[in-house]
């Protein structure tokens, strides 16, 4: 069983390396550059705020925080449809636009849900739990992974 301390130091040593990671790819020129800027990018955003959040609630379940942050990046995409001086201000400024954006695009919530599933892999992998069985949730609640059906105990 790993500690809350033990968990806590290498979350932020993988933040450490993905911020720069993730910030690098909007300056990456090389061969599939579209790609590596907003695919590629959004993937590394939504693990960094995975991270974040297990940084600070360390005994949330990976499910919920990769829920979480999913809905919250789609709901900033969706975001990015709008544009009040405000918005506009903040997206003025290259950290702005990193963090909101500012082009809607459907793909990127694709993207969104491969960093969330990403999380959700590593952390039951790191955890030793099975995902072809389901993950667990709260009051036994399963999702339906694979060949399984949703059961609701």
């Amino acid at each position: 069983m790993v500690s809350i301390f033990q968990k806590r130091k290498w979350t932020l040593l993988s933040i450490i390396i993905i911020v720069p990671v993730g910030l690098y790819t909007k300056f990456y020129s090389g061969p599939l550059a579209d790609w590596v800027h907003s695919s590629l990018g959004g993937i590394l955003y939504v693990i960094f705020w995975s991270l974040f959040i297990f940084l600070f609630l360390p005994a949330t379940n990976p499910f919920r925080i990769a829920i979480i942050v999913f809905l919250a990046t789609c709901l900033i995409e969706f975001l990015q449809l709008w544009h009040p001086e405000f918005l506009e201000t903040i997206r003025g400024y290259f950290i702005g636009r990193t963090i909101l954006g500012n082009s809607f695009s459907w793909w990127d919530m694709l993207h969104y849900w491969l960093g969330s599933l990403c999380h959700i892999v590593e952390n039951y992998k790191e955890s030793g739990k099975s995902l072809s069985n389901g993950l667990l949730l709260q009051n036994h609640t399963y999702i339906l992974i694979s060949k399984k059906v949703l059961i609701n105990k």
